[in-house]
């Protein structure tokens, strides 16, 4: 069994009482560079073809379908960069309507991550066991994602040749810049039409899907957090026969400890 933990700030503990965490879309990640592929070329005479058979089945006549070509070929050559905004523009609006990502850490002592998403030491950590079958594909998962994955980090983005506005591959997903790698995260990623809950936000929504109480196996408090918020997280773990621990500054390093109630 491997543990996955999930940082919170203090005001999600409603989910120890709703069972609801967001899945995030990638325009609303903190890595402005998420699911943002380098197109190096963007094949024009492939594009063109597959607007020709789609234009075959709308039974367009020849001379429509022609004139509908030339003028995609005139544009690139006005304009080389229109092929590739198109993508971004269409694909980008794709991704964030349909896709939430669940960003979890293989670690739970990461003082930048603590810092980052648990609101300054204030909030708590909550350790899953990745075995569990919320962390497994699901059947109103698509085949391509619906199972948790590590990310994969490098110093060169990805490239891609582009011949089709609907070409997306699915290790854009789950690779991102080195400078990232501190956080050693786990991502799920399932469709948002799934969610539990919906929040009208903006500019994203908030989707939020059940992530069951059961796969739960540890809980770890801020080193800052409120006396209050230690008294519910160490009686829901209690009552949930969870372990409980208290994090607690090194003495002898740059670390975080933690201390088992």
């Amino acid at each position: 069994m491997q543990i996955v933990y999930k940082y919170l700030p203090p005001e999600r503990i409603d989910y120890l009482e709703n069972q609801l965490l967001r899945f995030t879309q990638p325009g609303d990640l903190n890595d402005p560079f998420e699911f943002i592929p380098m197109i190096v070329n963007f094949d024009s005479d492939h594009f063109i073809e597959n607007v020709i058979v789609r234009n075959h089945r709308q039974h367009l006549t020849e001379t429509q379908i022609t004139k509908g070509a030339q003028a995609i070929k005139d544009l690139c050559i006005s304009n080389p960069d229109c092929l590739s905004n198109l993508f971004y523009e269409k694909y980008l609006h794709k991704a964030n309507a349909e896709i939430g990502v669940f960003s979890l850490s293989r670690k739970w002592n990461n003082s930048l991550m603590w810092s980052t998403y648990a609101k300054v030491q204030q909030g708590f950590c909550v350790g899953f066991d990745s075995d569990h079958e919320f962390f497994h594909r699901q059947a109103t998962d698509c085949a391509d994602i619906g199972t948790l994955k590590p990310v994969s980090y490098s110093t060169k983005r990805l490239d891609k040749v582009i011949g089709n506005t609907l070409d997306i591959d699915i290790t854009w997903f789950f690779t991102k810049s080195s400078d990232w790698s501190y956080e050693e995260e786990m991502r799920l990623i399932r469709l948002l039409r799934n969610s539990k809950v919906v929040k009208q936000e903006k500019p994203y929504e908030i989707f939020l899907f059940e992530v069951p109480h059961d796969a739960i196996r540890e809980i770890v408090c801020g080193i800052s957090a409120s006396e209050n918020l230690k008294v519910k997280l160490h009686d829901f773990a209690k009552s949930h026969n969870i372990d409980f621990y208290q994090g607690v500054i090194s003495r002898t390093s740059y670390d975080i400890e933690r201390r088992r109630l």
